[in-house]
């Protein structure tokens, strides 16, 4: 047994489980508006603080769902999991790198998770536990932009009215690169030492690295000035080569870590942003996955266009995107990532820059089943409140919703 001191970096290690069997669980509050400004000031003074839902890879046989979120303060500040996480540093008692078993939030003063289910009518939500995804004090980040056609380009239709992609363009306004910018600016302003590196897929390979797909925009780096740059060269080229580009940069990434941190614990994880299935790799989710799953590195999903579950309400139509947005799931959840996404490009940014809090700070994990589990390509929605709206009417719900997955 390690018998070693609770150091900050070590405190950061430990994840607290919170055993919370069969109790209605949910998530969100109302919020002061704190000090962060522009669009994530905005943000939590709304109490939107969900990072993503999502459904369990064999949701038809669990109906499990996590909600992955970050609680803030009474004056709007992100409350950092991370040291929530930690076991007490004035204490002498030895530690381990066991998880820390804790009595449920309410009973500490923190918030009773509430969530309500909508649709299906009649579904409710239970949770099975809360545990804390904890942040070390430096990190190393990837974060791989979708390059395809589909991002910024019109495709024509023809005479018989078909389109290779009618709802395109799906980042016409490049809110992807904001986006990006603003995740690397506020992660270096929490984790000055982090370092990140920014690629794409689509517009040809960095030969030189031994790439066959992907192009290294700004190799990794914590200069901000270079890494907004580097995000600004991102292009709509051809073909969406998401797997075999995450195979390369799990690669890239896992050596550089050696090279500059040998050793010394960090937080590690890659954010993809996309928005559609892999059409042109020659490895397969599945590989992703297990080499992500061997490397123990998280990919996080940011998902616009049809790699969305909000497409079809966002753009108004039927077209079919389950399997898309199934499979990207699959990427974050077996991987230990999440999956997010937004009713519209605008709030990209403001979710990057909670997606760079929860990266830097911590974040929680509640997860949930759902019964009776809603059936494929069902619409699940709800509203997540912390607190119970039944004894507090003010309480501000925040709206979520997923397609629940055919399995």
């Amino acid at each position: 047994m390690n018998t070693a001191k609770n150091t900050p970096s070590r405190a950061r290690r430990i994840a607290r489980t919170l055993a919370l069997v069969g109790v209605p669980v949910g998530i969100t509050a109302i919020f002061s508006v704190g000090c962060v400004g522009g669009p994530l000031g905005a943000l939590l003074s709304l109490g939107l603080l969900l990072l993503g839902v999502t459904p369990d890879a064999n949701f038809q046989d669990t109906g499990r769902v996590e909600f992955n979120l970050l609680q803030v303060s009474a004056d709007g500040e992100p409350v950092d999991k991370s040291d929530d996480a930690a076991a007490d540093p004035t204490t002498d008692e030895p530690t381990t790198d066991e998880p820390v078993i804790d009595e449920p939030t309410s009973d500490k003063g923190g918030p009773n998770y509430v969530i309500d289910v909508f649709e299906p009518a009649g579904t409710t939500a239970t949770v099975e536990r809360v545990f804390v995804e904890a942040a070390e004090e430096i990190g190393t980040f990837s974060v791989i932009l979708d390059s395809s056609g589909s991002m910024e380009r019109i495709y024509p239709v023809d005479e018989s009215g078909f389109s290779v992609c009618a709802t395109c363009p799906h980042d016409p306004s490049r809110r992807r690169v904001d986006a990006t910018q603003a995740l690397t600016k506020e992660i270096l302003n929490r984790s000055p030492e982090s370092r990140l590196g920014i690629f794409d897929f689509g517009a040809g390979p960095s030969e030189a690295n031994g790439f066959k797909v992907t192009r290294i925009l700004q190799g990794y780096t914590s200069d901000t000035d270079l890494l907004a740059q580097g995000a600004s060269l991102t292009e709509s080229a051809e073909g969406t080569f998401i797997y075999d580009s995450t195979l390369e940069v799990l690669e890239l990434m896992t050596s550089d870590i050696a090279a500059h941190f040998q050793t010394k614990p960090i937080t590690k994880a890659i954010i993809v942003i996309s928005d559609g299935e892999d059409t042109e790799s020659v490895a397969s989710l599945e590989q992703v996955i297990v080499r992500a799953q061997e490397l123990e590195i998280p990919i996080h999903v940011v998902a616009i266009g049809m790699a969305s579950d909000k497409f079809r309400d966002s753009y108004q139509t039927d077209i079919d995107n389950n399997a898309i947005v199934s499979d990207f799931q699959r990427l974050a959840q077996e991987t230990g990532g999440f999956y997010a996404t937004v009713d519209s490009n605008d709030d990209l940014v403001a979710l990057a820059e909670v997606i760079a809090l929860g990266l830097t700070g911590g974040y929680e994990k509640l997860v949930t089943t759902l019964e009776p589990v809603p059936s494929c390509g069902t619409v699940v929605r709800g509203k997540i409140y912390a607190g119970d709206p039944k004894e507090n009417p003010d309480l501000q719900g925040e709206d979520w919703s997923f397609i629940a997955p055919c399995n």
